[in-house]
C-alpha cells in the first residue's frame, strides 16, 4: 500500500494533504520524529522526541511504495491542489536506514548542486 511520509506539515496544508491521500486511497503519516529512520516510521517503531535534536523544520515528503502510476497520480494532485512541496523523496532499500535528518542533508545538497549546474 502507497504511504506518505510528512514532516512538518501543519494546519492548512497538512489538511489539503490529507484529501490529497484520503482521495487517492494513500495511507498519510505524519512524522514528529526527524532522527527516526525511515524504516522505524514505517514500521510504527519511532518514538515521539523528548526535545529537537539536530532537526530540521521544513516540509519533507517521502513517497513509499507508490507504482509508476501511482506516483503519476499523486504528484499530479500536488500539482492540481496548489501543494508544491521542493522536498520530495522516493522511499527505496537505500534510503529506508537514513533518519530523516539525513534524507533532508542528502536532499538540500542535491539542490545545491543543480542550482549550481544551472547557474
Amino acid at each position: 500500500m502507497a504511504q506518505v511520509l510528512a514532516y512538518h506539515f501543519q494546519g492548512p496544508r497538512l489538511q489539503t494533504l490529507m484529501l490529497l491521500c484520503l482521495r487517492q486511497g494513500t495511507v498519510l503519516i505524519p512524522v514528529d520524529d526527524d532522527n527516526a529512520t525511515l524504516d522505524e516510521v514505517l514500521q510504527k517503531k519511532a518514538k515521539k522526541p523528548v526535545e529537537k535534536q539536530d532537526g530540521f523544520s521544513e516540509e519533507m515528503l517521502v513517497l513509499c511504495h507508490f507504482s509508476e502510476a501511482q506516483l503519476d497520480m499523486f504528484l499530479h494532485g500536488m500539482k492540481a491542489s496548489g501543494l508544491r512541496v521542493p522536498l520530495k523523496a522516493v522511499y527505496t532499500v537505500h534510503n529506508g536506514g537514513w533518519t530523516g535528518c539525513q534524507l533532508y542533508r542528502e536532499l538540500r545538497s542535491e539542490d545545491a548542486q543543480m542550482r549550481e549546474r544551472s547557474v
